[in-house]
């Protein structure tokens, strides 16, 4: 069966003192962008053996990965990059968009997902961390995607919140 939806992969190339700093050390740059080659390579065989109508890498840097359209990654904080990863998708399809490093998604978990983006205006996978692993919007949506928030925001701004309390406040 193929879902009418598509699926974006937000991810970055996998180079050498870009990628999982923080597991430096013990690692080296180098065993880092190794796990983190390995992830994309074990996120994008799931997203393949989900049948949709359109899967794209949503990329900050350059990788070849067969099956997908690459689209280039706006720059900025992630609250801009996810708002134009949906800007730039199909406005015609329902988008479900996940992370480069999703060690628990399995193609019965995605296909799940897609299909009750289907049934529901919006779906959202929470994360033990208290991120998310899955940030959906609708065709249908009105104005540019709002983000869901993330446990791992850095930098200035207010201080970091997880999707759960902002679900609270939501309810």
């Amino acid at each position: 069966m193929t879902f009418p939806v598509q699926v974006l992969v937000l991810a970055k190339e996998p180079v050498a003192g870009r990628v999982k700093t923080r597991l430096c050390p013990p690692l080296t740059p180098e065993g880092s962008a190794a796990v983190a080659e390995a992830a994309l390579l074990d996120t994008l065989d799931v997203v393949r053996a989900v049948g949709v109508h359109r899967r794209v890498l949503v990329l900050d840097g350059s990788y070849a990965a067969d099956g997908f359209t690459v689209q280039t990654q706006a720059d900025g904080p992630m609250d801009a990059r996810l708002a134009a990863a949906y800007d730039d998708a199909d406005p015609s399809l329902p988008t479900l968009l996940i992370g480069m490093d999703t060690p628990q998604l399995t193609a019965d978990l995605l296909s799940c997902a897609v299909a009750a983006l289907l049934g529901h205006r919006a779906v959202l996978g929470l994360a033990p961390d208290g991120g998310w692993w899955r940030r959906p919007a609708a065709a249908t949506r009105p104005g540019p995607a709002v983000p869901a928030p993330t446990s791992r925001r850095r930098g200035p701004g207010p201080a970091p919140h997880d999707a759960r309390a902002g679900r609270r406040r939501r309810s």
